[in-house]
């Protein structure tokens, strides 16, 4: 009998072969290690390969950004054998931070796959200003920089998605590959890329390890393997490192119903897209909404002499009408698929730094997804329906988890969902998502009422 471990693990006896993804590959060892005649590691080992940052260093020292306790109880979960794993903590825990620790500890050369191309640079910053190692070693892939060989390099999956790429990384003998916000990595070409590199060591970051279906999710296991660490969020909570926030449900009596003998025949992106514009063109409905946020955005000027917050939508429609409501009488920041790239960084770092600070920003809900990092915000209104079929779980949990940061003046963090009337499989999904993000965020959540 005999073990292969590569970017699969074969398993051979006799005439019989069969194939396992890598996330089994510590299950398989501890199973087969004493039956097995040979095992053969066609990954790239550390030792064997010379893969390591730094040569005569066992780890690499820290130069800023001390971890914090949880971050290295997290870290020191990790020891030598442990080829896969995840980490599950909460957005605001320090998911890069954690991930610098650990390429530290284990000094070997590491592939860091993030979401998106806006975090490739952000993230080879904070690497770059906690580990004390020449700033060459820290490279990134990207439409802007190929930076091909660096021991630790930083890139997304989508430059990763050419034969010339991927063979170029392979040779580069990356050791180690985590996988930031890993949650995404069940996607048909991200787990094909991540499958095909011969790590030795497989992890993953994420702030939601789930996704719409028990498919997926065996993806995400096959591939990092299965929870190692874990971040509790009420421990964040009590120790002021994230504020506990408030769900406040609004009903509109609006109904939305999917139904209706005119949608029967649509294919359900079809239908569902002409849902979600019939929902946010409804003019009582507007109204209804729009009369709500403004009444709030004057009780937060009020009481706070400034206003710190977010409505998020799904149409560019209503994301305009709302704009040209409240132009007016606030410092509106808007952001839609025609804003520059140019024009929305400069939004998003003068709001990063706190260079402002009374603002209302307007845009989709991916607005506040994956790197988003604005502290101040004091309340977000989702303004379309942000539950299932319109957004996932996961993004449900992104738009609360960006809202928690911790500010110098910030109590609290109001989440208002507009909630309108769903029947059948809607209703029940609804249900089910509230239900793991109140697992997992652990809201105070406020009674329904109407608005």
């Amino acid at each position: 009998m005999q073990l292969i471990i590569g970017s699969q693990v074969t398993l051979i006896d006799g005439e019989v072969q069969k194939l396992f993804p890598y996330g089994k590959v510590l299950e398989l060892l501890t199973k087969f290690k004493t039956l097995c005649e040979d095992i053969h590691w066609n990954v790239h080992v550390p030792q064997r390969d010379n893969c390591k940052i730094i040569d005569d260093k066992d780890s690499i020292r820290i130069k800023d950004f001390q971890p914090r306790e949880f971050q290295q109880k997290c870290v020191d979960k990790f020891t030598r054998t442990t080829l896969t794993g995840y980490i599950y903590a909460p957005t605001g825990a320090g998911k890069t931070n954690i991930a610098a620790y650990l390429i530290a500890k284990r000094n070997i050369r590491t592939l860091f796959i993030v979401p998106k191309a806006d975090l490739v640079r952000q993230t080879k910053k904070r690497f770059q200003d906690i580990l004390d190692i020449d700033a060459d070693c820290i490279g990134e892939l990207s439409g802007v920089k190929k930076e091909f060989g660096a021991p630790i390099l930083i890139t997304t999956w989508q430059a990763l998605n050419t034969d010339e790429s991927l063979q170029r990384i392979i040779n580069d003998k990356y050791s180690m590959l985590i996988c930031d916000e890993m949650h995404k990595c069940s996607a048909d070409v991200y787990y094909n890329v991540v499958s095909k590199i011969p790590a030795m060591y497989k992890h993953g970051l994420t702030a939601t390890p789930y996704r719409n279906n028990t498919q997926n999710e065996q993806r995400l296991f096959d591939i990092v393997g299965n929870e190692l660490a874990r971040v509790e969020i009420t421990d964040l909570y009590r120790d002021k490192f994230l504020v506990q926030p408030h769900i406040k449900f609004k009903n509109t009596h609006y109904k939305i119903d999917i139904t209706q003998h005119y949608l029967q025949s649509l294919e359900f992106n079809v239908k569902l897209g002409m849902l979600k514009k019939n929902i946010d063109k409804s003019k009582k409905r507007k109204e209804t909404i729009l009369n709500d946020i403004k009444y709030n955005l004057v009780v937060e000027k009020r009481e706070f002499s400034d206003n710190r917050s977010v409505i998020l939508v799904n149409t560019l429609e209503l994301a305009q009408s709302i704009k040209d409501a409240l132009s007016k009488d606030y410092n509106v920041l808007y952001i839609d698929a025609d804003t520059k790239a140019k024009e929305r960084n400069k939004i998003f770092n003068s709001l990063t730094n706190n260079d402002t600070t009374d603002y209302v920003l307007i845009g989709t809900s991916k607005l506040l997804g994956e790197g988003t990092d604005i502290p101040s915000i004091r309340n977000v209104f989702c303004a379309s329906p942000s539950y299932p079929p319109f957004e996932d779980t996961a993004r449900m949990q992104q738009i609360i988890g960006r809202a928690i940061r911790p500010y110098k003046d910030k109590k609290t963090a109001n989440i208002i969902i507009y909630n309108d009337e769903t029947s059948g499989w809607i209703e029940k999904k609804k249900q089910h998502v509230f239900n793991i993000v109140c697992e997992n965020v652990k809201p105070i959540l406020l009674n329904h009422h109407t608005i």
